[in-house]
């Protein structure tokens, strides 16, 4: 049985996350502005937010938004393929809203806790699966 390295994200905060997944994007590639990646994000996670302002709503129901904002609003897909270094950079991924899954998960994630989320993420053989741990 091979081992896979693991990212383990313990009480980190979002934007610092996406504060640096955007610094990294413009080492690799300068015409990627890390203000202007992160503008992107904070755009995103306010109208996420907008979408649960003033409800009531348990940790189910914000679940359900977030799939739902941030797979068939926003339209975010896993690429098929194999994709070249550029399409992990989280500034293509805003952008085209595709890329691996990876940084998919990363997104969806520092999301999610911009709706008091904490996701725990399973990793089967074949899947990824979900799990939001209730506090």
């Amino acid at each position: 049985m091979g081992r896979h390295p693991h990212l383990v994200l313990i009480n980190t905060d979002s934007d610092y996350l996406v504060s640096e997944l955007s610094r990294i994007a413009h080492d690799i590639n300068s015409v990627w502005l890390p203000s202007q990646t992160f503008k992107k994000y904070q755009s995103l996670a306010a109208q996420l937010h907008l979408q649960t302002q003033g409800r009531d709503l348990d940790s189910a129901d914000r679940f359900e938004i977030l799939k739902t904002f941030f797979f068939s609003s926003k339209g975010f897909t896993p690429l098929s393929a194999k994709p070249k270094l550029d399409r992990f950079l989280l500034p293509y991924v805003l952008l085209s809203r595709s890329g691996p899954t990876e940084i998919l998960l990363l997104l969806f994630i520092c999301l999610a806790r911009t709706l008091d989320l904490q996701i725990q993420v399973i990793r089967s053989p074949r899947r990824l699966i979900l799990k939001v741990i209730d506090k």
